[in-house]
């Protein structure tokens, strides 16, 4: 029977695939006739084949090359034996290779693609899964969500196979998309129904690890419902990870796009708040609909449900949109290192790597290096090299700017220099950095510059097809190999990695270093200028250089780079702005702001990309750029700033643009110094408000006398009293603090906006 693999894990020794076919049926497939095995150097076989643990021995040793593949009966076998064996003089390699990956790789078998459940190989199969995504609002007796008192007031559910409703506790609506139950016992019951009878092959939510599940564990365990949602009928279950947790199903794919938003796709995002509305409008365009809690329990307990029904399905579309938006990324990541759904949408970008790397080294013949331990981690996290060079800046406004930077400089780097691992040598290439002396044999290709060169090849061909025609799965696949290839170089530096190699990394930024540098020495003896360098990327100044000369200028740098090194133009700018440092006029890497030539501003670094900022003053900044990089104008860049000094201090400014957002990195108790966020959480948790490290405090700075955190107050504390906003504390802490520098360009300082502190104030106010 032909398959799609969606799952795997062992049982009792046992390989167990979770499979689905063509009618969306989930099937087991078992094979306990592959074990597990490890290999072993420098120990005859006579001294190996009749070692025995208790009920673990070894079924076979195979001599293979210099070393032993030694295979036991079962892989809780695998530590006893091989600490024996090591105790006896052998070397013991792959032993702690997870079970499961061995048997993908061994097998030839990967994830999310066909298998034949007789012949246990793989085979062609078009999978369509079912989606559901789901929801849920709670009740809120003490202002944040409490599972042991509060209830699940609505689940939202959307689908790809027809089911789109709202399950509601205890409320009646007239809509044939809600359905209405006398209590939340009847509502829970029904939503493992619909899981157990509609048969999705994922399940997605947004922070469903997090909140959703736990809650809705809790709510059942409350009522004694069971959550048998496996396959194989096993519950639902949270597993704990430190401060985090995941919601684990077997055989069925829990996605949360949170996590996975979060770990992997926020360093490409705009926004800096990661919540579903945010990320949804820069993703798939959706604006999510928008409600203010105190209006949605006030409505609730009226019975006014209306916005409430739209606003709740609206959580569940937008959630299920966005997972068909990632699924094609999601997909090709979890094929390309060969690792189920439900981990690949957790991992990071180093376990992302490792995965690749396992899979691709028994075709190079690389014996996988073990995990690090503790002590080893710790040692390797104080060692540091130097990073990538930075040409700072000069403060100013600079006309016709042209980025060129180096397309994927440290993998590149890592290809054309043949720098890994295994090419460490006593001789080859030598590498000088800070006093030390590197060698990295030219000879053989290395396992890791070879796999690189395989992804960085296959991307570039891929690209190719792309631009003769858009097809969304192979910019899904582009966007996945260029994922892992680009995470390399950060994973032989990552002090758990198996791959660790501290000279490989000192010496491919030391490279990275001297290639920027003679890019930029050689752009200013070709007639250009040099605005700003960082890392892979040189910032030119046309002047009177054409666009022509310009590329002329990067073929000849591209035929002196080695191997597949090359500089591209990425961008040309009409204007960008770099601001100065606290001590002088020299510009502060990696804050600056572009115009390009459709008009779209690039901000870097600055306030308006961070989240610890009220909106009036992330807002102030944006508009300040616009004036100056779009409008040419620093009359306007003054009038905005001017315009939003005079709303704030006439109370024209709404509550949302003041808002300050600061999450608790620890418990309160653990705090000594107390900022304005933790004491208003201490507030919180006096009244009865559950809080702890992660919870995110909003509060609003008020007008008074006192420390800023005694004027910190709630957004309901603010509304429920007719307190007023600090404008003042708005003003000098928040709006200023976002343009001073900006201004500082125009020799214009902020502080000429403050009251009563130079004569020029009459200009400005």
């Amino acid at each position: 029977m032909k398959l799609v693999l969606t799952d795997i894990d062992s049982k009792k020794g046992v390989i167990r695939l979770f499979g689905e076919n063509k009618k969306g049926e989930k099937i087991i497939v078992k094979d306990d006739g592959f074990k597990p095995y490890f290999y072993v150097k420098d120990l005859p076989a006579k001294k190996i084949k009749k070692l025995k643990i208790g009920d673990y021995k070894i079924v076979s040793v195979k001599k293979l090359g210099d070393k032993h593949k030694v295979t036991v009966n079962e892989s809780k076998g695998v530590k006893p034996i091989s600490e024996k064996i090591k105790s006896l003089g052998g070397k013991v390699k792959e032993k702690d290779i997870p079970f499961t990956q061995r048997y993908l790789i061994d097998k030839d078998l990967t994830m999310l693609k066909g298998f034949d459940s007789d012949k246990l190989k793989k085979c062609g199969f078009k999978w369509e899964p079912r989606v559901m995504a789901f929801d849920i609002e709670t009740g809120n007796k003490k202002g944040v969500p409490d599972s042991s008192i509060d209830e699940v007031l609505m689940i939202s559910i959307w689908t790809n196979y027809g089911v789109k409703k709202l399950l509601i506790n205890g409320k009646e609506f007239d809509d044939k998309r809600v359905q209405s139950f006398k209590n939340e016992k009847a509502m829970l019951k029904e939503f493992n129904r619909l899981i157990k009878e509609t048969n999705p092959s994922i399940i997605a939510t947004y922070n469903g690890d997090m909140f959703d599940w736990p809650f809705i564990r809790d709510r059942m365990n409350n009522h004694g419902i069971k959550r048998d949602y496996g396959v194989d009928g096993s519950t639902m279950t949270i597993i704990n990870r430190g401060v985090s947790s995941t919601a684990r199903i077997k055989g069925l794919s829990h996605v949360d796009l949170y996590v996975f938003v979060n770990k992997i796709l926020s360093a490409n995002l705009k926004t800096s708040t990661l919540d579903l509305g945010s990320v949804s409008e820069e993703l798939i365009d959706n604006t999510k609909k928008e409600m203010d809690w105190d209006e949605f329990y006030s409505e609730w307990d009226k019975g006014n449900l209306k916005r409430i029904v739209e606003y709740s399905l609206t959580d569940a579309k937008v959630t299920y949109e966005l997972f068909n938006k990632l699924k094609p990324i999601l997909f090709e990541l979890a094929r390309m290192v060969n690792q189920p759904l439900y981990e690949t949408c957790r991992s990071s970008y180093s376990s992302l790597v490792e995965n690749y790397l396992i899979k691709r080294a028994k075709e190079f013949n690389e014996t996988i290096p073990r995990l690090p331990s503790r002590s080893t981690v710790g040692a390797r996290h104080k060692t540091s090299f130097t990073g990538g060079y930075v040409h700072q800046p000069e403060a100013g406004i600079y006309e016709d700017i042209a980025v060129v930077d180096f397309r994927s400089l440290y993998p590149t780097i890592i290809v054309s220099y043949n720098i890994g691992p295994g090419t460490i040598s006593t001789k080859g290439l030598k590498i000088k950095v800070d006093g030390r002396e590197h060698h990295f044999n030219q000879e053989e290709k290395g396992f890791i510059p070879s796999v690189v060169k395989d992804l960085v090849k296959t991307r570039a061909e891929i690209k190719k097809e792309l631009r003769k025609k858009k097809d969304p799965l192979l910019e899904a696949r582009s966007y996945a190999i260029k994922t892992v290839t680009n995470a390399t170089y950060g994973y032989l530096s990552y002090p758990r990695s198996r791959w660790y190699c501290f000279d490989c990394s000192e010496s491919i930024t030391a490279l990275g270093r001297e290639h920027i540098k003679k890019v930029i020495d050689k752009a200013v003896k070709a007639g250009f200028g040099v605005c700003y360098g960082d890392t892979d990327s040189a910032f030119l100044t046309l002047g009177d250089r054409t666009k022509k000369e310009l590329e002329a200028f990067l073929k000849k740098i591209n035929k002196e780079l080695p191997g597949i090194m090359e500089l591209e133009l990425e961008r040309i700018c009409p204007r960008g702005l770099f601001v100065a440092g606290k001590k002088g006029k020299k510009g502060v890497k990696k804050r600056y702001a572009l115009i390009d030539e459709e008009g779209e501003l690039i901000i870097k670094g600055f306030e308006f990309v961070r989240g610890d900022w009220s909106n009036i003053s992330k807002k102030t900044q944006y508009r300040v750029f616009q004036a100056l990089l779009k409008d040419n104008s620093r009359s306007k860049a003054i009038s905005v700033v001017k315009k939003v000094v005079n709303k704030l201090r006439e109370n024209k400014v709404p509550i949302k643009d003041l808002v300050l957002r600061t999450q608790l990195t620890k418990n309160i108790n653990q705090y000594k110094s107390i900022g304005p966020h933790v004491a208003v959480a201490k507030r919180l948790a006096e009244k009865g408000y559950p809080v702890s490290a992660g919870t995110i405090i909003n509060y609003v700075v008020i007008e008074g006398e006192g420390l800023i955190r005694e004027k910190a107050r709630t957004v309901d504390e603010v509304k429920e009293q007719g307190l007023k906003p600090d404008a003042e504390y708005y003003i000098h802490h928040q709006v200023i603090p976002a343009v001073d520098r900006v201004l500082d360009v125009l020799e214009v300082s902020g502080e000429e906006f403050e009251k009563q502190k130079q004569e020029k104030l009459a200009d400005f106010l």
